[in-house]
């Protein structure tokens, strides 16, 4: 099994993943797999949630508590890691370096892109079940907004899946 994908302070992967553009034809390391994106920022590229802007408590605890950006980096790199298992299909596949996370498990770890895949499942349901751990831990301390915040995020989880596995972007059939 390889290295954890579990965002640390700074999220998962290095600074050198959020840069917008990397030099060809570097491959880059599983561990720099960026979580949400190549988005630069203290919380990962989501759309600003009306809650966020009309909500200073709210604004407050999510921009300045790292437990709470920790959180919402779970989410994000959650989601990532499924837009990158549905675009799978859509890839073609040996003839150029890729960016989503089973293929440079399969480089790296010199498996077939099904077990590199398999492993992308199982990172993707550890960090949706660390995100659902310290979002419940989060909610039992923060405000009410907070919790209405993260199971709000916990839900477009849920809706980002859902959308994939229908989209016919995803589904040729």
């Amino acid at each position: 099994m390889g290295p954890s994908y579990l965002p640390g302070p700074t999220g998962i992967g290095t600074a050198a993943t959020l840069l917008p553009i990397r030099p060809a034809p570097m491959q880059p390391a599983t561990g720099d797999h960026p979580p949400s994106g190549q988005q630069p920022g203290p919380v990962p590229a989501l759309h600003c949630p009306p809650a966020l802007r009309d909500d200073p408590v709210l604004a407050e605890e999510v921009n300045t508590d790292p437990r709470v950006r920790r959180a919402v980096k779970l989410a994000a790199g959650a989601s990532t890691l499924v837009n990158d298992l549905y675009s799978m299909a859509r890839q073609p596949s040996g003839t150029e370096l890729g960016f989503d996370l089973p293929q440079l498990i399969a480089q790296e770890e010199k498996c077939s892109l099904r077990e590199a895949a398999d492993r992308t499942v199982e990172i993707h349901d550890e960090l949706v079940r660390t995100f659902e751990i310290e979002a419940a831990l989060l909610s039992l301390t923060g405000s009410p907004q907070l919790w209405r915040f993260l199971m709000g995020l916990w839900a477009w989880l849920g809706g980002n899946r859902e959308w994939h596995a229908g989209s016919p972007r995803y589904n040729s059939g």
